[in-house]
């Protein structure tokens, strides 16, 4: 049985190699992350489409996508509201070209402090100390648009997959967020 195939990108890492960086999708995202984990990204110097299409999806790990400016928001929030601090270190990553960019695969670890002070058990591959550590996977699609951005590419999708479990129960020990909260998202 014959069936379609295409090339792709694919690259076992731990953190951002040069390697890495010599693919444009992950160029973009080296700018991109500095960005985002700047606060930069949601500042007036950096509006909504900026990185992101206008028509942005953005997919958490609920699995409740929500698009455009609102999307863009709700990513934002789920990071200011629990972190003080973050870093995504990938993993695993793979990326194929499409008529109009690229779109990519991958799996990494988030490593973050909580907001509330406590512990820190985990060490980064740079020897960094953080709170927690949690594998996730994620999609994400790029689109090229000419954009002065790394590449001319902006983000047009990101679906986060994760048990965000352990997150949110650091984040309920720290009083950060009520139990309540669990229960509401139907843990």
């Amino acid at each position: 049985m014959s069936f379609p195939t295409e090339p792709c990108f694919v690259l076992e890492c731990n953190g951002y190699p040069e390697e890495l960086l010599q693919h444009p999708a992950m160029k973009f995202m080296e700018g991109f992350e500095n960005s985002f984990h700047s606060g930069t990204m949601y500042t007036e110097a950096e509006p909504f489409g900026t990185w992101h299409t206008t028509d942005f999806e953005y997919t958490d790990t609920f699995d409740i996508c929500t698009t455009g400016k609102e999307g863009y928001l709700k990513l934002y929030e789920v990071y200011q509201n629990l972190f003080e601090e973050f870093f995504h270190c990938p993993r695993v990553v793979l990326i194929r070209t499409t008529s109009d960019g690229y779109e990519c695969y991958g799996k990494a670890d988030l490593y973050a402090t909580y907001k509330v002070p406590g512990e820190k058990k985990e060490t980064s591959p740079d020897g960094k100390e953080w709170h927690f550590k949690a594998p996730g996977a994620w999609r994400m699609v790029f689109r090229r648009d000419g954009s002065s951005q790394p590449e001319g590419l902006k983000l047009s999708a990101m679906a986060i997959t994760s048990n965000p479990l352990p997150i949110l129960g650091g984040a309920v020990a720290r009083k950060m967020i009520p139990p309540e909260f669990l229960q509401q998202h139907a843990f």
